[in-house]
């Protein structure tokens, strides 16, 4: 994503503000729902008193217990926010030496987003990003949302995090875990951006909230802040969406998704999502007879689909909480002439246990088979993908986080699986909240 020079002016625009707006009255956690927000009354603004709140739309998680504040606070406008995400890996791995045995700050993130017509609202994410060499400027997120149109439909335009999956809507510092899954790395290099629209719409099925979504993108490519090797911060797995597109590399996402109460404070959810491409521009590293290591560009018709299950409950006496939640993914790839069928399977998930409204561990672990793999079994197999950890998080206050994580990672044909410690420490200036994540 090299976007240096669009995004100066936005970076110096956020530096200068003064976030000092949103600490005056931080938000105060709900020890039953630690992700309820306290709204302050009071704006100038009386026709927003008419819109329907987003965070009572079902599904609607909102923000974190990590200092999510609302998205729209009345003190200032547009909201503006900084997520500072440092971290520090430690390993003895002789791969991605540019990421281990240091700290680095690996993003600094400026969140920007205001209502800018009674039918919708605007935001943009600018980043400053760890590559391992140098830090560069990344426009992540710029978008418009229309979320108050008639019939429960929306329309989102701009650039974005795709809606597919289950999480792929979210930063990767808003994740219970401190690095990507291996699927998500494997099948698109990163979390999913597109560049296009997409339309929303959700009903009621009886008293079972249902959501769908289709998206039409100009441009999609996989982002991992936590990737070097390409000299650009961008991940470099066996295949990934990147480079100049044209016409006939359009792309298209689909979603469908139901959510079912389970008791007065729990919920039970599952989703199916779908990728198509005709010609996604990807790159591999090849061996020359020479000997010398080549990047090779290639067109290859691209179809993903995926299904997620996720269960949140939550104790409303002590605010204890469990979040589960598992995706697997199916990728098929055809590329060449004659044409060649590559397929990849994947499957990930996580586990947290919230023991109070400020501790929570957990575990997550991630499998994928790729190309050079040489066994079928994707979950046994041991030349596959694969990631195993632990977790621990800490909510100093609503505005700061820390949390150790520890796993073993498999990285996959001829490599050596190698252990990782890592302590990852999140402080959010102002105001942070994302989009829809269900």
């Amino acid at each position: 994503m090299d976007r240096k020079s669009s995004c100066l002016s936005l970076a110096a625009l956020c530096l200068l503000a003064p976030f000092s707006f949103a600490q005056e009255d931080p938000l105060k956690l709900d020890p039953v729902n630690p992700q309820a927000e306290s709204r302050q009354s009071g704006s100038g603004d009386d026709y927003l008193s008419t819109f329907q709140d987003p965070s009572t739309m079902p599904g609607f998680l909102g923000q974190s217990r990590a200092g999510f504040t609302t998205r729209f606070d009345n003190t200032f406008n547009p909201a503006i926010g900084v997520v500072l995400d440092a971290l520090g890996e430690f390993s003895s791995a002789s791969q991605n030496a540019g990421r281990f045995n240091k700290v680095r700050m690996r993003t600094l993130e400026l969140d920007i987003a205001s209502r800018i017509d009674p039918l919708g609202w605007a935001y943009a994410v600018a980043a400053f990003v760890d590559t391992g060499t140098e830090t560069e400027v990344e426009l992540e997120e710029a978008a418009a949302w229309l979320d108050q149109l008639p019939n429960n439909f929306s329309v989102r335009a701009g650039r974005y995090l795709a809606d597919f999956g289950k999480w792929n809507t979210l930063h990767t510092h808003d994740k219970a875990f401190v690095n990507e899954d291996v699927v998500r790395r494997e099948v698109f290099g990163g979390p999913l951006f597109t560049t296009g629209a997409e339309l929303h719409h959700w009903f009621g099925v009886g008293d079972v909230p249902v959501r769908w979504s289709i998206g039409l993108a100009s441009d999609a490519e996989g982002d991992d802040h936590d990737a070097f090797g390409d000299g650009h911060g961008h991940a470099h797995g066996s295949e990934f969406l990147r480079g100049r597109r044209g016409i006939d590399n359009w792309a298209a996402t689909a979603r469908l998704s139901a959510q079912y109460d389970v008791g007065d404070n729990g919920y039970f959810q599952w989703g199916l999502s779908g990728f198509y491409t005709p010609g996604a521009i990807q790159f591999e590293e090849e061996i020359a007879p020479s000997g010398r290591e080549l990047e090779i560009r290639r067109e290859t018709r691209k179809s993903v689909v995926a299904a997620d299950l996720t269960f949140r409950s939550v104790n409303s006496v002590g605010g204890t909480a469990h979040t589960a939640s598992m995706e697997y993914w199916h990728d098929q790839s055809q590329f060449g002439e004659p044409l060649v069928s590559d397929g990849h399977h994947g499957l990930w998930g996580f586990y947290e246990y919230a023991f109070s409204p400020y501790w929570g561990a957990g575990v997550v672990a991630s499998w994928a088979n790729h190309g050079d793999s040489v066994g079928q079994d994707f979950l046994a197999g041991g030349d596959s993908l694969a990631q195993r950890g632990v977790f621990l998080s800490w909510w100093l206050s609503e505005f700061n986080r820390l949390r150790l994580q520890v796993q073993q990672v498999n990285p996959g044909f001829g490599e050596d699986k190698y252990w990782t410690v890592a302590l990852q420490w999140s402080v959010i200036l102002g105001v942070h909240a994302h989009s829809l994540d269900w």
